[in-house]
């Protein structure tokens, strides 16, 4: 991918991107997609869905899941929630390369907890 591509792909919306993400999974079950798309929905877009994908801090990431938590979502839910964020930007920052790398870093964010 040539520095421009990757440019313009750093301005693309996180709500897009993760979009563009979950359609290219195609091993995933349908149950699973439904879900990424609901927690994408629910939980993802409405606080960081318009943020450009290459200004999505650590910081940002901690006060929304902060958010999330404060705003009465379960643990468990909060965990889904972040791992599928942190699967989109790995992919950002790794694979795609538009993103230095993957500005989730909260210890334990990830677990579910029953």
């Amino acid at each position: 991918m040539s520095s421009r591509s990757r440019s313009l792909v750093s301005k693309v919306k996180l709500q897009d991107y993760a979009e563009t993400w979950i359609a290219q999974r195609p091993g995933l079950r349908p149950r699973t997609v439904d879900l990424c798309h609901w927690l994408l929905k629910k939980h993802l877009a409405p606080h960081l869905g318009n943020v450009q994908i290459a200004k999505i801090s650590t910081s940002a990431v901690r006060q929304w899941r902060a958010d999330l938590l404060g705003n009465g979502v379960s643990v468990s839910m909060a965990a889904k929630a972040y791992q599928l964020l942190r699967a989109v930007l790995m992919t950002a920052a790794d694979d795609d390369r538009v993103i230095p790398d993957n500005p989730c870093r909260i210890r334990g964010a990830g677990d579910e907890h029953a």
